[in-house]
């Protein structure tokens, strides 16, 4: 009887300590996944506040010196009305978060090439000429679109969460023109 009461001790304490290790380990990834959400609502908050042409938008970036909203105009606010976006995954580094974001977005490279085909043997094409052309394009229903994949890196200064602005977001959410200028850059380089 005396080995029954201990057996049954025992394995009371063993399933009261198994309850307490399931708590410790849901609070304590509970606060990890919390800081995840965030995160991810800081990203879907910026990219839908630059989409929507929402000056706003800059309070998300970690390197806004100014403090001021900025103002979308011309080409850029014909990316940000294009831009379409999913969030797929939330990472945390040691210093640092990193979301992985699909992001479509006019293909400018695309575009100008196009463009670069179409007026090939104009000699008289004007640098003014050209931007309403490119501007036209970009105007369309039905330019065409490419995805970007693009890993977002938000880091913490304090109580608030701000997103690094890297290479290939701002490719991403200009359309590709900074990876087009590279290209062209490379090419005349070479000739």
């Amino acid at each position: 009887m005396r080995i029954k009461k201990l057996i049954i001790l025992l394995i009371s304490i063993l399933c009261i300590l198994a309850i307490g290790i399931t708590t410790i380990l849901i609070v304590y990834n509970s606060g990890d996944n919390k800081e995840k959400i965030i995160v991810k609502g800081v990203v879907t908050d910026y990219l839908t506040k630059y989409k929507n042409l929402d000056g706003s938008c800059l309070q998300y970036l970690a390197m806004n010196i100014t403090g001021s909203d900025m103002e979308f105009k011309g080409m850029q606010e014909l990316f940000a009305k294009q831009l379409e976006f999913k969030i797929k995954s939330v990472k945390k580094t040691e210093d640092y978060y990193t979301v992985k974001t699909e992001i479509e977005n006019v293909d400018y490279g695309n575009v100008m090439y196009k463009l670069k085909n179409e007026y090939a043997d104009s000699t008289t094409i004007t640098g003014e000429k050209l931007t309403a052309l490119i501007m036209s394009e970009l105007a369309k229903s039905d330019v065409a679109k490419r995805n970007f994949s693009c890993d977002i890196i938000v880091s913490r200064y304090g109580n608030e969460y701000r997103i690094q602005m890297t290479p290939d977001l701002s490719n991403a959410i200009l359309g590709g023109f900074n990876e087009f200028l590279e290209n062209e850059i490379e090419e005349r380089l070479q000739q």
